[in-house]
């Protein structure tokens, strides 16, 4: 496992993002639109965290837009999913570009509050739920970290953190929270969600070995998602992406998600295998939750699904993380799951 701490991966995924913004038809953004917008938690609770873009890719590629120009939407209609998911990368990369990660203890709570009332108040929920929240969050760190908090190790802490803020349809975690809001691409809330996933760019990276390293991530899946699965999907998905080592680790949140789901969904283990050169994989040095041996990919990262199988109920999704500009060479869809 690689000690190197990329400090400037921020920069690089904002670059990455801007350059591979305006798509070719072959390569424009799409998604099925039998698939609905509703998300599985984290790993953890249902595994969540972004993959990374790739650093690798040239600053100067070029990927003119030749899609005709879209008519206005009506003021009570939605712009079309690939415009939102565009729209979502150019504000990423503008922020990861124009932020810096949040600064001091201070800010990290600073940023934390402003994420976590901004998002109470966007979704109608009681302020009262989100003063209770951040507080038992800055409890929690006093506890496991006491005076030798660092503001990376105060991310880490929150990040991986179990507390719940009540929410409809269920109770949400901060690490769903801050994928929710990189998923939805809303500016004001962008920026203290970019504040503190910035300092997961300081996280140590974990090296693929050759010719890759194979992460899990166990979860729920609708029926109708799932038979979306084939042999050679390319999907990115926009937010973080939670994954652990553990593979029997993983697939024991997918019998949690089914109950949590009310049985109405269906169990699902990822098997993610990283090529070296394709995504950024941080390594949590810290965790509230340390059996979970979590491990972080960066914001849109591409997948390829390479097999589609079945270990008694659990399906089996076998993907391939890719370097942005070989995903962007076939058709690619927004993962409408995470």
């Amino acid at each position: 496992m690689g000690n190197a701490v990329d400090s400037t991966g921020g920069q690089a995924l904002a670059e990455t993002l801007e350059t591979n913004t305006s798509l070719t038809t072959k390569g424009a953004h799409k998604r099925p639109a039998n698939m609905d917008e509703t998300q599985p938690s984290k790993l953890t609770r249902g595994l969540s965290l972004a993959p990374t873009v790739d650093a690798q890719m040239s600053a100067t590629a070029s990927w003119p837009d030749t899609r005709p120009p879209l008519p206005a939407p009506h003021p009570t209609q939605q712009p079309p999913p690939w415009d939102n998911f565009r729209s979502s990368r150019l504000n990423y990369a503008e922020l990861c570009r124009s932020l810096s990660p949040a600064s001091g203890i201070d800010g990290v709570y600073r940023a934390l509050s402003a994420l976590v009332f901004g998002y109470c108040r966007a979704n109608d929920v009681d302020p009262s739920f989100a003063e209770n929240f951040v507080a038992q969050l800055r409890s929690e760190a006093s506890i496991h970290l006491g005076g030798s908090a660092t503001e990376l190790l105060l991310f880490q802490q929150l990040w991986t953190s179990g507390i719940q803020m009540p929410c409809a349809p269920h109770p949400r975690e901060l690490s769903f929270i801050l994928n929710e809001v990189v998923r939805r691409g809303d500016r004001d809330l962008l920026q203290p969600a970019v504040q503190l996933l910035r300092l997961a760019d300081q996280l140590p990276v974990d090296t693929p070995a050759a010719p890759s390293r194979a992460y899990y991530r166990g979860g729920s899946i609708s029926a109708s998602k799932q038979q979306a699965f084939r042999p050679d999907l390319r999907y990115c998905v926009a937010n973080p992406l939670s994954v652990s080592r553990d593979e029997a680790k993983a697939e024991s949140f997918c019998t949690r998600a089914v109950a949590r789901d009310g049985g109405g969904t269906l169990p699902i283990l990822w098997r993610i295998f990283v090529p070296p050169d394709t995504a950024r994989v941080a390594v949590l040095g810290h965790s509230a939750l340390p059996d979970e041996q979590e491990c972080l990919l960066s914001p849109y990262t591409f997948f390829v699904v390479r097999d589609v199988g079945k270990r008694g109920a659990v399906q089996l999704i076998d993907v391939e993380t890719l370097a942005a500009d070989v995903a962007l060479q076939g058709d690619v869809i927004e993962a409408p799951w995470s």
